[in-house]
């Protein structure tokens, strides 16, 4: 199962809702066990879980080449999430717990397909 979801994400340009990668999974997986995976997936750092503002949770693959940061543009229209890829933070003198911590960044807006 964890080799299927990551194989299925990482053929995504954009980031997946759990009912999406469900319904693309083809098996007797159960939704409960969907979602197990993606959360162990999620604590292991190869999957980044991300909120477009609709209370609905889609995945991606993380960027194992830099997992100190990430950076998203979610469309406040189709709610479609994508990486920024190049996009990084600068800051002068992070408090200690952004510093220590993964940082991940959403950019919110609207995207050229709904523009």
């Amino acid at each position: 199962m964890r080799v299927a979801i990551l194989e299925l994400l990482d053929t995504e340009s954009a980031a997946v809702a759990h009912a999406d990668l469900f319904a693309r999974l083809e098996g007797s997986h159960d939704r409960t066990t969907v979602f197990r995976t993606l959360t162990t997936l999620t604590r292991a750092g190869l999957v980044l879980r991300l909120d477009a503002g609709d209370r609905v949770w889609r995945y991606r693959r993380e960027n194992v080449a830099d997992a100190s940061s990430s950076a998203s543009f979610a469309c406040r229209n189709c709610r479609r999430i994508t990486e920024l890829a190049g996009l990084s933070l600068v800051m002068s003198s992070p408090p200690r717990a952004i510093a220590r911590r993964q940082v991940d960044v959403i950019v919110r807006g609207i995207c050229d397909r709904c523009e």
